[in-house]
């Protein structure tokens, strides 16, 4: 037996003993010609199949740790799809191709699915287009089924002034190189030499030029020396240096050095931005600790939270007095409400909402979205009053959406105090935030909202807002 597995563990052909490890198991095929064929796709599968026992499985055997296959890119395939799909990816490899893993929550999927246009367009880019990766979910186990995500491939137009390779004459720039630079020369140079924007110095010193965008303004002073770009120059020569560039002056530099950013106003403007801060509601803590939340359930803030809390949970369903404190008690019982926050809410109003109006249209709907968190990326001058084109993240929670007809009906819910008669003052007051709330709901479902209500919980009214 000792003898056997000595001779198993001797170098045979390609096999190497000394490579021998307990880890999952990997192959590889391919064609030693280069050709193309689903042979090589075939036999990839193969393996994966022959490796089944080095895959780790949960009891029920239906879900495992993942595995796949790594292949090059099939141009025909995905010319042939794309174009069922509605755009043309060109030729071959005049593209790239991104294989993304959103959320299969629609709107959060579109909200991802954004941030990814807005930065392919920021990098000078041009998106070709979307592709929903076909899936067969039935083969999955429960567990996978439960996170799995929605697959999606996104198709890039590859830039014109990509060049093949690296060009000659480039310094590469690594952390080490930066960390270990002894002068500003050290750390600039290395960076200029590998762009576009370091032309003229590359010209200067005789080297080829490079294509693409320049990001940075590089000239070269009549008074420079090939022999300072070596070393640091002797304090004597500095010195003649310096005195000479102001004697020369900018000459024809001056008009760069009296140059002013185009777009101060940007500089200025958050990243990004809540709707509340944005209608100016001061920000509260999500969570009090356990020893104030008593004391503190006496303000309206307070009161608004609980109240949306029980909206949030509440089953959409025809109420009762006693079906919402059976739902109150269940909150409380959780510790998601304290016994003096659940007796501020006005049940009476609540039971009144699901009765008719609204409440009556919600429980008719197909689809009903509560607390729908959402980042939505709008133009700067739509929300604030300044000159510029440059976007911000507006973020926010809707408090209920519902589809009727096709179409959204949008309710934000509110416990302000009303005073006798002005229930339509105060919801007026709000339209702004619903606003920016239907400007979100349309642009990441891509449905039109219909209506958008102000629901007063203090009141039991409901107003509709244009």
């Amino acid at each position: 037996m000792r003898k056997m597995r000595e001779v198993a563990n001797q170098q045979q052909g390609l096999y190497r003993p000394e490579f021998e490890h307990d880890n999952c198991g990997i192959g590889a095929v391919v064609n030693i010609k280069g050709k193309k064929t689903h042979d090589t796709v075939a036999n990839a599968l193969k393996i994966v199949e022959n490796l089944e026992h080095r895959a780790g499985k949960d009891a029920e055997g239906k879900t495992g740790d993942g595995v796949g296959i790594l292949l090059q890119i099939s141009h025909k395939f995905f010319k042939k799809v794309c174009k069922k799909e509605g755009f043309d990816i060109g030729g071959e490899r005049e593209y790239g191709v991104a294989q993304l893993f959103f959320p299969q929550q629609e709107i959060k999927r579109a909200q991802a699915k954004k941030m990814f246009e807005i930065i392919v367009e920021k990098e000078g880019l041009e998106l070709l287009g979307w592709r929903t990766v076909p899936v067969f979910p039935e083969v999955l186990g429960h567990k996978a089924k439960e996170c799995m995500p929605c697959i999606m491939q996104a198709f890039v137009k590859k830039p014109e002034d990509v060049e093949k390779g690296l060009a000659a004459g480039r310094i590469p720039v690594t952390p080490n190189t930066c960390s270990g630079a002894e002068r500003f020369a050290d750390w600039i140079l290395p960076v200029l030499f590998s762009s576009p924007s370091g032309n003229p110095l590359r010209e200067y010193l005789g080297m080829p030029p490079l294509s693409g965008h320049k990001t940075i303004l590089c000239a070269i002073h009549p008074a420079l020396q090939i022999s300072a770009l070596g070393a640091a120059l002797p304090r004597e020569e500095y010195l003649a240096f310096t005195r000479q560039a102001v004697e020369d002056g900018p000459g024809e530099y001056a008009e760069l050095f009296a140059w002013c950013y185009p777009y101060g106003a940007d500089t200025v403007l958050p990243s990004k931005i809540s709707v509340s801060q944005l209608i100016g509601n001061l920000p509260e803590l999500g969570q009090y600790p356990d020893f104030m939340r008593d004391s503190m359930a006496e303000r309206a803030v307070s009161r608004g939270t609980a109240a949306h809390k029980l909206m949030e949970h509440l089953p959409i369903a025809k109420h009762t007095f006693a079906s919402v404190n059976a739902c109150l008690k269940e909150l409380t019982d959780r510790g998601t409400l304290t016994k003096k926050e659940a007796e501020g809410i006005y049940a009476a109003n609540i039971v009144d909402f699901f009765s008719k109006g609204l409440g009556s249209r919600m429980l008719a709907s197909p689809r009903v979205e509560r607390e729908l968190a959402f980042n939505h990326r709008v133009k700067a001058n739509s929300v604030f009053d300044a000159d510029t084109d440059e976007t911000l993240l507006l973020q926010g929670i809707i408090d209920c959406c519902f589809i009727e007809g096709g179409e959204w009906v949008l309710i934000d819910y509110k416990t302000d105090y009303v005073p006798k008669g002005r229930a339509k003052e105060v919801a007026m007051s709000h339209a702004k935030q619903l606003r920016l709330y239907k400007s979100a709901l349309e642009e990441l479902t891509g449905i039109p909202v219909k209506e958008c209500w102000i629901h007063l919980l203090s009141t039991g009214e409901s107003v509709l807002v244009q």
